[in-house]
């Protein structure tokens, strides 16, 4: 920083510190014409190739270089570029002389001149990277959209914006002008890389020297592509009208256009048949303005076209007229043509004749409004539709969408995507089981897959609504998707319905049951035996059934705690402490309901292990996704340290469950502003996944001795958390199922660490 600032009023200068401009002097700012605010703190290399566009590479620099700069508004400054390091302040110094003598208006006042005038294309280009420095609106038109622009091209190489430049012959000519150190001459140059095709040019390349060497190349640049074009159509006309003339009007009787050929002064010299079909009286029709006399002619507006503006009388005045829509009324019809006309020259540029071609559409515009009218009376037919429809295009953005999806989802609206349609809400299939949003039926739908009346279960703050989907895949004649049709209708009151119905049956059932046991008692005691093994398993069931009907609402009342919290502000104490401790209550609740619903699963219902190979990072970020809330409550930190490539031949859920245990259990334990890691190293054949914390620390003898005669003590956490107690011994059976062991370390007082042991993948 000091460098810079004792060479302000002499030398440019600029400081790079961490790769961001640290400062810039008086005099940079200068001979830039930025101001501080539009470098300070900006990414040095943003400023070097966006900013100032410099054609040197800033850190191969050793002391000295010489390089084009340019200015904010777009001027090229040749600088000599002197680099040094600030070791003691981590600083990188560039300073900047710009070169005396150096500007345009000093070296290339001539070709400036022409520049300005903007009458033919003028560039300038750096030599020998050939860097465009400067160049009117002219030359830049020449090329393809968005290269027509000074901000798009002033500062960048000549291979960057002409395809295929390397190798090509535009390249050999610019070598051959600074080779030879003379102008070059180059007609109707043919170059067809850009967007519109074959094109010519007449070019004129002069190199400028400085000191000897070609510093510059100056182009003057004309555009001959209509010259050469209307003189090769009219060398072809010419050699045709001379050796096939009588072969042209047979082949011009046969076409299905009409075409007319008439001289300098409008009088028709040739028609066909077909053209003779398409006029009123055609033998009383000598030149193009009589056609008026029986006839009306319209564009497609309605409104009537002038004697001048008729297609012939254009091409009359030696313009090429295109793809003209008229709409003729003759005494006894009417029809639509589409009309070209050209003027036709001879080899001193002068015109000789017109050719126009017409060809009837009146069949095809009706076809064409006949589908127009059928498309709004289908987009009528959509709209009221009682099912809510959206049709997506193949990007995945909403097209349409009919009246039924607007009311159903005021959200929507036009050009939304999937993803962004799908990020509101939480999906569930009818056994409540998460739907990822990549297999909702739409996003199968952009993929190809065909969806029929499937069932997703929508979880909004509001609502819980069930809808039935159908998702249709439309494909084009080369089966590449073009759009995606979803229909859905709200089923939520009929799903309910068939629960209640359901509900009904089961007790009537129950009832029946009841009945039926109290008829049997007295049949012999091995039915009695099998009966009571009935009813024991629907005790079991009934208590499944009965954890799931609590963990519901337990899981809705943690989300109404936490749109709680956020409704008192922090200046409302109480109301928020009160909150707050409600909702570590049902936190604790919701997570003793999570065990035993998972040991009923395993113990009542007999469930046996599914190893399967699992990525251990992908289990244990799922796991924080679950636990982060919990961890936030305490402002304990979770740090994960497991190789991604860790790969585990486990049964998922049963990992899943004792990860879960461990880590939910350390923060318990763990005192606010505590510290919870997971981490994983392979020991033999064996994956060993370490859970530590910096909390209370256990009793390892106690520890021990409570799995192996699986007492089932529960222990209060360090904020109140309470459990059943038997979460360690249902993770040991989990991981000795899955052919592992479970074990622990502590100090008390400054925390635990529970190792498991995992089979690595087979």
């Amino acid at each position: 920083m000091h460098h810079c600032k004792t060479k302000e009023n002499q030398i440019s200068c600029m400081i790079e510190k961490q790769e961001h401009i640290a400062e810039v002097n008086d005099a940079f700012l200068s001979l830039t014409g930025y101001g501080k605010k539009a470098l300070i703190g900006v990414p040095f290399i943003k400023v070097w190739t966006e900013l100032l566009r410099i054609n040197t590479e800033p850190f191969s620099l050793d002391e000295e270089a010489e390089a084009f700069l340019f200015t904010k508004t777009l001027e090229a400054r040749s600088v000599v570029i002197r680099k040094y390091r600030n070791n003691a302040g981590n600083e990188n110094v560039f300073e900047f002389t710009e070169k005396p003598d150096s500007r345009f208006e000093a070296i290339l006042g001539y070709p400036l001149q022409l520049l300005a005038e903007n009458k033919v294309g003028i560039s300038i280009y750096s030599v020998p990277d050939l860097t465009l420095l400067k160049a009117n609106q002219m030359y830049l038109d020449f090329f393809d959209t968005p290269n027509n622009r000074p901000e798009n091209m002033f500062g960048k190489q000549m291979s960057s914006f002409l395809p295929d430049f390397y190798g090509s012959r535009i390249e050999s000519i610019l070598k051959e002008a600074i080779d030879i150190e003379k102008s070059v001459y180059q007609k109707e140059f043919c170059y067809d890389k850009l967007a519109r095709g074959m094109t010519y040019w007449d070019q004129i390349i002069t190199p400028v020297k400085l000191d000897g060497k070609v510093r510059y190349l100056v182009t003057n640049t004309q555009e001959a592509t209509e010259r050469v074009k209307n003189r090769v159509y009219l060398e072809e006309k010419n050699r045709k009208i001379k050796n096939q003339k009588e072969q042209l009007e047979k082949i011009m009787e046969n076409l299905y256009d009409g075409v007319y050929v008439s001289d300098k002064d409008g009088k028709l010299i040739m028609i066909n048949a077909e053209a003779r079909k398409q006029l009123y009286e055609p033998d009383s029709i000598k030149a193009f303005g009589e056609v008026r006399k029986t006839s009306l002619y319209f564009d497609m507006e309605g409104r009537e076209i002038s004697k001048d503006q008729m297609p012939g009388f254009r091409a009359l005045r030696g313009e090429k007229v295109k793809n003209c829509r008229l709409l003729i009324k003759q005494p006894d019809k009417e029809l639509i043509l589409d009309v070209n006309a050209v003027p036709i020259y001879n080899d001193e540029g002068e015109l000789t004749n017109v050719a126009a071609c017409s060809h009837d559409v009146t069949e095809l515009v009706q076809k064409e409004n006949t589908i127009v009218q059928k498309s709004k009376q289908l987009e009528a037919v959509i709209e009221n539709i009682h099912d809510a429809m959206a049709i997506f295009d193949k990007e995945g953005r909403i097209i349409q969408l009919n009246a039924a999806a607007r009311e159903m989802h005021s959200h929507l609206t036009r050009n939304k995507t999937a993803t962004e349609v799908h990020s509101n809400y939480k999906y569930f299939d009818l056994e409540d089981r998460l739907v990822e949003k990549e297999f909702l039926p739409t996003q199968r739908a952009l993929r190809g897959e065909k969806v029929r009346n499937e069932s997703i279960v929508i979880k909004k703050p509001d609502k819980v609504q069930v809808v039935e989907i159908n998702a249709t895949p439309i494909f084009d004649r080369e089966n590449n998707l073009d759009t995606v049709v979803v229909s859905h209708r709200d089923i939520t009151e009929s799903i309910k319905q068939q629960q209640d119905i359901k509900q009904q049956q089961e007790l009537l059932l129950k009832k029946e049951i009841e009945k039926n046991v109290i008829l049997q008692k007295t049949m012999e005691d091995m039915k009695t035996i099998a009966k009571l093994q009935e009813l024991l398993a629907m005790k079991d069931k009934l208590g499944t059934a009965i954890i799931h009907d609590i963990r519901a609402p337990l899981a809705m009342l943690v989300t109404l705690t936490e749109l709680l919290e956020d409704e008192f502000s922090i200046e409302d104490n109480e109301n928020a402490e009160l909150v707050q401790d409600v909702k570590k209550q049902i936190i604790n609740a919701f997570l003793m309901v999570e065990n035993m619903l998972e040991w009923f699963g395993y113990q009542l219902n007999g469930k046996s292990s599914k190893p399967m190979c699992l990525k251990l990072l992908d289990v244990v970020n799922n796991l924080y996704d679950m636990i982060k809330f919990q961890s936030k409550i305490k402002e304990i930190q979770i740090d994960i340290a497991v190789n991604e490539n860790t790969v585990v031949f486990a049964d998922k859920g049963m990992l899943e469950f004792v990860l879960r245990n461990l880590l939910t259990n350390a923060i318990k334990f763990t005192y606010p502003g505590g510290l919870v890691s997971i981490s994983s190293y392979i020991k033999h054949d064996k994956v060993i996944v370490a859970v530590s914390d910096t909390g209370i620390g256990i009793n390892i003898a106690c520890f021990n001795e409570s799995l192996k005669n699986k007492n089932l003590k529960s222990t209060t956490g360090t904020d109140g958390e309470r459990g059943m107690g038997f979460g360690l011994n249902i993770c040991r059976e989990f991981v000795q199922h899955i052919g592992g062991d479970i074990w622990a370390e502590s100090i008390p007082g400054k925390g635990s660490v529970f190792y498991v042991s995992l089979p690595a993948q087979q």
